[in-house]
């Protein structure tokens, strides 16, 4: 009998996120993306141009809270992974967080310590 063992990577776990997001280069070029999902140490986001594995960026999405309705969570991240798909129409970007400030932390883990269920969210940039 063969069994796989499928391991999970992630130390975090991550919450769905349907929601647009703001990329900025270093280089000061704004690229438009949508999420997929966050977690506390990065998310999933898709864009239409790859910035390139490796590429320092900085994120700036809303995330939904209650009861002021969304709060910004910014933060600088490093492209850990860029793969072309069909599914997702567009580059899917596994993005790594550095360390977060204060007010990222805070939106973040509000988001975070919502139920799951709750946290598919469709929020405009």
């Amino acid at each position: 009998m063969l069994q796989t063992v499928i391991t999970e990577r992630r130390a975090h776990v991550r919450q769905p996120l349907r929601t647009s997001a703001a990329l900025i280069l270093p280089d000061g070029r704004l690229m438009i993306a949508r999420t997929l999902d966050i977690g506390a140490e990065g998310a999933a986001i898709v864009v239409d141009v790859d910035p390139g594995s490796a590429s320092m960026l900085t994120v700036k999405i809303r995330l939904p809270a209650r009861p002021e309705g969304s709060r910004l969570f910014q933060a600088r991240g490093r492209v850990i992974a860029s793969v072309l798909t069909g599914r997702e129409d567009g580059f899917r970007l596994s993005v790594k967080f550095d360390a977060l400030g204060v007010n990222a932390s805070r939106a973040l883990a509000g988001y975070l310590a919502r139920d799951p269920v709750a946290g598919l969210s469709f929020v405009r940039w």
